[in-house]
């Protein structure tokens, strides 16, 4: 009797460790990007290594949390641009997307917070400067004609 109710309780934990490990902890890995814009419209638990043109994306699709759903994004190699965008190599930050929709979540920053956000801000602020200060004849041409 002792040992049927140390075996059953066994089996117990063990089914409890596995039930907690499958909801918490294990991501499903997506090998293309149809399979991850399938999760990420329904907004289900996957992880996906996106080597796009401009660097190499990894994306990890949370889960739902209200009315959106959470996405860990990070950047994890440039292959184009400036030295700027080398910088943002090993950076990350949390993306939330309307539940539903398919947009690439770094595509709309205001929903994301982290590191990642801030540094590609500053990268976007920085050029807007450069671009100002390189063409203010035509900026101010521009501006009296109005």
């Amino acid at each position: 009797m002792k040992k049927k109710v140390i075996i059953i309780g066994v089996v117990t934990f063990i089914m409890l460790v596995i039930a907690l490990y499958f909801t918490f902890i294990y991501y499903p890995t997506c090998e293309g990007l149809a399979c991850f814009n399938g999760k990420l419209e329904s907004c289900s638990k996957t992880h996906f290594l996106n080597d796009a043109a401009d660097g190499v994306w990894n994306y990890k699709i949370k889960g739902k949390s209200g009315k959106s759903c959470e996405i860990y994004v990070e950047f994890l190699q440039a292959k184009v641009g400036e030295v700027e965008v080398a910088n943002l190599e090993g950076k990350s930050m949390v993306c939330f997307t309307p539940l539903g929709t398919l947009i690439s979540p770094q595509s709309d920053l205001k929903n994301c917070h982290g590191i990642l956000k801030e540094e590609m801000q500053n990268l976007i602020i920085k050029k807007m400067h450069s671009y100002l200060m390189d063409n203010l004849g035509a900026v101010q041409d521009g501006l009296m004609g109005i």
